[in-house]
């Protein structure tokens, strides 16, 4: 929540209890974004979470926008703590090739209508390897759906770096 103090001197108490309302005006963002011109925020209270220990990054090619959409709701269903879920079709990646001087294909040996970086975050150290592994049964489940076609896994943070720069 935000307590702001307006021009004519009055406290306003924005409570920041609701998580997600879409009833009117958010005045807390509006607040904020308006850089001290509607009022003086005198007090934010947030609530902070721990950073991840860690993460999994994978790059997926896709048959169709079907193949995605039931990709995205199996990681959403799945044990896993998804934290990005980017899509981009072949003329994405064919840009990329541009850009790069490259006449490849990426880390496939063929390019899908569609392709999506995936990145799964997990609590602890011991977590990782479990995370990995739910991951890549995830992809096998939806290979054998013939819902993807290909998949690649970082195994460290150089190549997680790397299959993020393909978007």
């Amino acid at each position: 929540g935000l307590k702001v103090v307006l021009a004519n001197g009055e406290l306003l108490e924005l409570d920041g209890s609701v998580v997600k309302d879409n009833t009117g005006y958010d005045l807390t963002q509006l607040f904020v974004g308006s850089e001290g011109t509607l009022g003086l925020i005198v007090e934010a209270t947030m609530g902070l979470t721990r950073p991840p220990a860690g993460r999994v990054v994978a790059l997926c090619s896709l048959p169709s926008d079907t193949a995605l959409l039931k990709l995205f709701d199996r990681l959403r269903s799945s044990k896993l703590t998804l934290s990005a879920f980017e899509c981009f079709d072949a003329g994405c990646v064919q840009h990329v090739l541009a850009h790069r001087h490259s006449d490849g294909r990426g880390p496939f040996e063929a390019l899908g209508a569609q392709h999506a970086v995936v990145e799964v975050e997990y609590a602890d150290s011991e977590a990782a390897e479990a995370s990995y592994d739910e991951l890549a049964l995830c992809f096998a489940d939806a290979q054998d759906a013939e819902e993807i076609e290909d998949a690649v896994l970082a195994g460290n943070e150089a190549q997680a770096a790397a299959l993020w720069a393909w978007r």
